[in-house]
């Protein structure tokens, strides 16, 4: 029994077709580029999760502190207590995103 080589349209036809499926010649799938782009979403969805933590966290914490300003007749003290609140959770902002950043 004699075999036939194929003629070259045979492999160029199933190159095209291996190619716009997405496998090699062996028929294995490009997981590794596909987990690439499955991680650099996830981390980037991540980070639009914590900045959207903080901006609404510092947003509660100013409103917050408007009212805590503005009702008499301790005010004074309420002011002082709330500086001293607000500059200790924005100290801890600074810390948690330099540390997220570098």
């Amino acid at each position: 029994m004699e075999f036939r080589a194929a003629p070259p349209w045979v492999a160029r036809v199933a190159d095209r077709r291996r190619k716009a499926v997405g496998t090699h010649r062996t028929g294995a799938v490009h997981y590794q580029d596909k987990i690439k782009a499955s991680s650099k979403i996830i981390i980037l969805n991540l980070f639009l999760i914590f900045q959207l933590i903080t901006v609404l966290f510092t947003w509660v914490l100013n409103d917050t502190a408007e009212h805590l300003l503005c009702s008499p007749p301790t005010c004074f003290e309420q002011a002082k207590w709330c500086y001293q609140w607000t500059s200790k959770i924005d100290d801890g902002m600074k810390i948690l995103l330099s540390s997220f950043f570098f």
